[in-house]
């Protein structure tokens, strides 16, 4: 068994294994727990500020990019 953080993509199940494709794969080694911690503070900051300038889509996947990626670390 092994997990990763997949961004954009979706997975196929099949009775002999599955198929992932996927924009971008992260596995636990390959993540900085730090910088993650940071971009979900950032991501949340700018969801809960929403000033005009504020991207919401892009806080959104930014927020659910960190915390698929803290999730894979726990």
């Amino acid at each position: 068994e092994k997990e990763a953080a997949l961004h954009s993509g979706f997975a196929e199940i099949l009775p002999e294994g599955v198929i992932i494709l996927a924009e971008i794969i992260e596995w636990p080694n390959e993540i900085d727990e730090n910088r993650a911690e940071a971009a979900l503070h950032r991501a949340e900051e700018r969801l809960r500020s929403k000033t005009p300038e504020t991207d919401i889509a892009r806080a959104e996947t930014a927020l659910q990019r960190a915390m698929a990626r803290i999730q894979v670390l726990r």
